[in-house]
């Protein structure tokens, strides 16, 4: 009979404790993930989920603490124990894949080992898109992941390239690109790929200067890509109206220098006027960024 009180009594307090973690959730759990949130979750709500949230919550703060400390193990394995508490919450899964791609790389003196945290916060963002496909937020950080490490780890980049046969920008802007199209109304998604889509598309640019038709192509469909993505900043009182205008006019030039390179005959004068005129526009944009 003391064994049925008991269990009682356990059920008890495990709802209790529900109740009072979501509430907790609700007023302090905001903070964990830096950026747009993304909380829904796929298929059948957990047993006590609020509870489990809140100690996977907790599993973030030791996180944090174990970075303090110089103890990357240690955080690694609260890592774990959160995404096994909450494996449906996007924003702790991020928030994981954020402790290894940024967190935990710089402390490595091995290139290997830093390749190796890159990789595992992709297979952890990976896992969660396997689960839910349509999760702009968790697409949009795996972008991040593999524009920004690739572009501060040549070791990472090179070790992608070799096992994709492809750049990490390649599939960033992919991943920014699907991004913005799951969540159109998110003005930073469609920045993000606004501004990559130009970065791609200027680098294959310059290949074409050189020759490749093929690259040219690739180039025209990135900048029309690019300033489909800037116009939706131009009318509109947002912030970033005027840099949008700058960006435009510059696109335009570049789209059609672009395109005029994917002919047969190419004119190497009015390829030199055009790379003039680019570099004037090129001067007027950053000036509207205040660079």
């Amino acid at each position: 009979m003391q064994r049925v009180g008991a269990a009682v009594l356990g059920i008890v307090l495990l709802f209790g404790g529900d109740r009072a973690a979501e509430r907790l959730r609700a007023n302090y759990d905001h903070g964990l993930v830096v950026g747009e949130s993304d909380d829904q979750r796929a298929g059948p709500d957990p047993l006590f989920p609020a509870f489990r949230e809140f100690l996977g919550g907790l599993r973030v703060a030791r996180i944090n603490a174990a970075l303090r400390a110089g103890d990357p193990q240690q955080a690694l394995r609260y890592a774990r124990e959160a995404l096994a508490l909450v494996p449906d919450r996007a924003e702790l899964r991020a928030r994981v894949a954020d402790v290894l791609a940024f967190d935990l790389p710089p402390l490595e003196l091995d290139a290997a080992r830093r390749i190796a945290w890159i990789g595992e916060a992709l297979r952890v963002l990976d896992e969660g898109l396997d689960a839910r496909p349509d999760s702009a937020f968790l697409r949009f950080r795996r972008g991040l992941v593999l524009v920004l490490r690739g572009k501060q780890y040549p070791e990472f980049e090179a070790a992608w390239r070799t096992g994709t046969g492809r750049s990490t920008l390649d599939a960033g802007v992919e991943d920014f690109v699907r991004a913005a199209e799951l969540a159109p109304f998110s003005r930073s998604y469609r920045f993000w790929a606004a501004v990559h889509l130009e970065e791609r598309g200027t680098r294959a640019l310059e290949l074409a200067l050189g020759g490749d038709a093929e690259a040219a192509a690739r180039a025209a469909d990135d900048l029309r890509s690019s300033l489909l993505q800037w116009t939706t900043f131009v009318d509109s009182d947002d912030p970033l109206a005027r840099t949008a205008g700058a960006m435009t006019s510059y696109l335009e030039h570049v789209r059609d220098e672009a395109l005029y390179l994917t002919r047969a005959d190419v004119d190497p004068e009015r390829v030199r006027v055009l790379e003039q005129e680019r570099e004037a526009l090129d001067r007027a944009r950053w000036d509207s960024l205040g660079r």
